[in-house]
């Protein structure tokens, strides 16, 4: 359970960032940084109502609305990820259901945009047991932050400086049991993949040209145990689909008109049934709309 050293009433800005992930098999917990500058968590365990919010952290600790990323790095423990006023990019956890832990500065200030985006990954085989965290830093460099045997290792620069937006949004997917994918937009408009080889990351390599907003929002998601999804809004407004060929990545394909949503907007992607993948994103008009795979192509748009 949650510590309750900052417990208040708390209130979180029209359109903050907000994370999710399971924290026990029965309980799910979601994160956002209130309009005080503080790290919250709310809960709900089984079919119980929610519990929270409370505090974790103090005030002033974070911009308000600030982006958060979460990842479950053992069986027993989850991690959640910030980067806070002072640019270090933070750690907190939580192990069953104890006490949430932190936070604790993996870096030095000023690394980062305070409130920075940022993305993690599990990365699992045989010799590993290991989650990845990444972010864009003060310089435009892409980093990655591993946990390492005793403590976190990193941050190492995947790419040369200036090479994205610092604080640019960034995805990340699986590919295969021993591939971690991480996706970017550069300064350029490219979108980017970046992927764990035999030895260390590899890449970037562009998979398009300059067609999208530079730090742009990008979501992805496995469409089958072969195929990764790499969804993104284009500079015209049409949502797009790149996915992982035979040989190499194909598209992107415009799933909508042109115009249909802001250049770069936020997208969500998760599978609703074993063949079935939902895209989500919130339209011009300010309706939230829905995708997804059908038998032969996408279907929809549809507002919701």
């Amino acid at each position: 359970m949650p510590n309750h050293r900052y417990r208040s009433a708390t209130t979180a800005y029209p359109g903050s960032s907000l994370a999710t992930e399971r924290q026990t098999e029965n309980q799910i917990d979601t994160f956002y940084v209130d309009n005080q500058g503080r790290v919250n968590v709310m809960w709900v365990v089984g079919t119980g109502p929610w519990q929270g919010p409370v505090a974790l952290t103090g005030p002033n600790f974070a911009p308000p609305g600030a982006a958060l990323a979460t990842e479950r790095q053992s069986i027993d423990q989850i991690d959640l990820f910030v980067v806070d006023n002072q640019g270090r990019v933070n750690v907190m956890w939580a192990v069953g259901t104890g006490a949430w832990q932190g936070p604790v500065a993996l870096t030095g200030p000023n690394f980062a945009p305070a409130g920075a985006a940022l993305a993690t990954e599990r990365q699992v085989d045989e010799n590993i047991d290991q989650i990845d965290l990444f972010v864009v830093d003060n310089q435009g460099r892409v980093n990655v932050m591993w946990t390492g045997p005793q403590h976190w290792e990193g941050p190492v620069g995947l790419t040369g400086p200036n090479f994205a937006p610092p604080g640019a949004h960034l995805a990340t997917e699986r590919q295969k049991p021993k591939q971690i994918n991480l996706f970017v937009v550069d300064n350029f408009g490219r979108v980017n993949v970046m992927w764990t080889g035999p030895q260390h990351w590899e890449g970037p390599v562009a998979l398009t040209g300059s067609v999208a907003s530079s730090g742009g929002a990008l979501a992805t998601e496995r469409q089958t145990m072969n195929q990764i999804d790499l969804f993104f809004v284009d500079n015209l407004g049409h949502v797009n689909v790149m996915w992982t060929g035979p040989q190499h990545w194909e598209g992107p394909v415009a799933l909508t008109g042109q115009d249909f949503a802001v250049p770069g907007a936020a997208l969500a992607a998760e599978h609703q049934t074993y063949n079935q993948i939902d895209l989500f994103v919130v339209d011009n008009q300010g309706y939230v709309n829905v995708m997804w795979t059908g038998p032969q192509h996408w279907e929809g748009p549809i507002d919701l």
